[in-house]
């Protein structure tokens, strides 16, 4: 299930965070991408950044 990939990507970027890999702004930056592919996948909706430009970056 892709539903199953995906909490495992954010686990495992949370994890990054906890043990202080990442900045909090990295951990943002990445969590705000898987969210934006889970979005357009699951519901159809393609985000676009606060310029206007559509947000590309693929997870998997």
């Amino acid at each position: 299930m892709l539903e199953t990939k995906y909490a495992a990507v954010i686990k495992n970027l949370f994890q990054e965070y906890y043990k202080r890999n990442i900045s909090m702004g990295e951990y943002r930056a990445q969590r705000k991408r898987i969210l934006d592919q889970m979005d357009e996948e699951f519901n159809g909706t393609k985000n676009t950044e606060p310029n206007g430009n559509q947000a590309d970056d693929q997870v998997f």
